[in-house]
């Protein structure tokens, strides 16, 4: 059964290659590599999201000065999660041996492929992780996380809810340290966010959604070309705020944490972010020249 389900995804790979081969803006698959586990392709028909459901996580990822030590903690927080599938996109024009390696060690279910380089936010990236689950038709909810976030474990269970199109709160970041929606008797009343002239301004891993919304898309998903774009995406995928779903206890409760440094408890990534939110630009370098925040975050800066 395990070389069954890992042969599926190499000829689901070698399909979609033949087929993007013939346009040079496509991208070609250098490197692949899957690892029995839980996932398994769903059979064709509807399917109601329940416990059961796949999870479909889109990780674009690029040489950066601690990607390895982050991506080996996404990997310990998916490990455990039953039926999550997991997209790496390389920007780049080849894939790394090491990141390869990581993943092939991970014993997480997953493809690695090359696009690039581009260097702008992720975009072209996960426009290819979007395709990819559309053209595969593969079944399960789609979340777009980082490789810089820390995930939690009640994060996953939440994701299983989601319906069609799902918002949750997002840590180390917004005006207060975490950014979400104030949520009343099931609608939002307002956002505690930053860029909230956007119509959802949601994090990149503040909503999550049905693969389904996916399939009759023609052409690119993804096509913001600048930082940012969640709310582009969000306003394709429904046509009302009415469709939202709150998540995670009406938003009250945090599992992602953005930008949180490895080995750092949540509170503190909170408390450092705000500090830096609070600290003028001309004092930020002398009094918080902590390696792994302020530096790091001014670096991944395309």
């Amino acid at each position: 059964m395990k070389s069954r389900r890992a042969g599926f995804l190499r000829g689901a790979i070698a399909d979609y290659d033949e087929i993007g081969s013939a346009n040079k803006k496509d991208p070609v698959a250098r490197f692949v590599q899957t690892c029995p586990a839980a996932w398994k392709p769903c059979s064709s028909g509807a399917r109601t999201m329940n416990d059961d459901a796949s999870l479909l996580f889109i990780t674009p990822t690029y040489p950066w000065r601690w990607r390895m030590r982050f991506l080996q903690r996404c990997a310990d927080d998916f490990r455990p999660v039953h039926n999550l599938f997991w997209i790496v996109i390389e920007d780049g024009d080849e894939t790394s041996p090491e990141v390869g390696q990581l993943l092939a060690q991970s014993g997480v279910q997953h493809i690695y492929i090359a696009h690039g380089p581009t260097r702008r936010w992720g975009n072209a990236q996960r426009d290819w992780g979007l395709k990819y689950i559309r053209d595969q038709r593969l079944r399960g909810v789609v979340f777009l996380a980082d490789d810089d976030n820390k995930y939690e474990a009640g994060l996953f269970d939440e994701l299983r809810k989601v319906e069609r199109l799902g918002i949750l709160p997002v840590g180390c970041l917004g005006p207060w340290g975490i950014e979400r929606p104030i949520v009343r008797n099931g609608r939002s009343m307002r956002w505690s966010a930053d860029w909230r002239d956007r119509k959802y301004p949601v994090d990149m891993a503040g909503f999550a959604f049905n693969s389904e919304l996916l399939y009759e898309k023609i052409g690119d998903l993804w096509k913001w070309d600048g930082p940012g774009g969640e709310t582009e995406l969000v306003e394709s995928l429904i046509d009302s705020p009415d469709e939202l779903e709150f998540l995670c206890n009406d938003c009250r409760d945090c599992y992602v944490w953005h930008n949180l440094p490895v080995g750092w408890p949540a509170w503190m990534g909170v408390a450092a972010f705000l500090l830096r939110r609070r600290t003028p630009g001309f004092l930020r370098r002398k009094l918080y020249g902590v390696p792994g925040v302020a530096n790091r975050l001014e670096e991944r800066s395309p």
